[in-house]
């Protein structure tokens, strides 16, 4: 297929923000490792304005179906069921990660993500 469905989670910044018409609700998510392809969000729960409002131009997680394209390692779109505004303690730094993660030999980073990511 060109494109495939999981459930799964998300974290980012909130950037934009499209709730004022109830048929078309929707917000970009940026993802900090790629921040050049933000991922647009949609939802029907209104009740997820408030924390769409509180989070804005902060970072939060999303639940919810996400949706990729083949052979591409972030998502494209969600639908999503639940977010939370994440406090600063909460987010993670990229430089606090650096050199945590040991590769399995002969395996690239893409692989192994993809390969936790679908459950592989």
């Amino acid at each position: 297929p060109l494109e495939y469905s999981v459930r799964g989670s998300l974290r980012g910044r909130l950037a934009i923000l499209n709730s004022w018409n109830p048929a078309e609700r929707s917000f970009r998510l940026q993802i900090p490792l790629a921040p050049g392809k933000p991922v647009v969000c949609t939802y029907q729960n209104e009740g997820l304005v408030t924390a769409l409002g509180s989070g804005f131009e902060g970072i939060i997680e999303v639940e919810g179906l996400l949706h990729y394209r083949r052979e591409e390692v972030w998502p494209h779109q969600a639908e999503i069921d639940t977010i939370r505004v994440l406090s600063h303690e909460q987010v993670t730094s990229l430089k606090s990660l650096v050199g945590l993660l040991r590769l399995p030999e002969g395996q690239d980073s893409v692989s192994y993500i993809r390969g936790i990511r679908d459950a592989d």
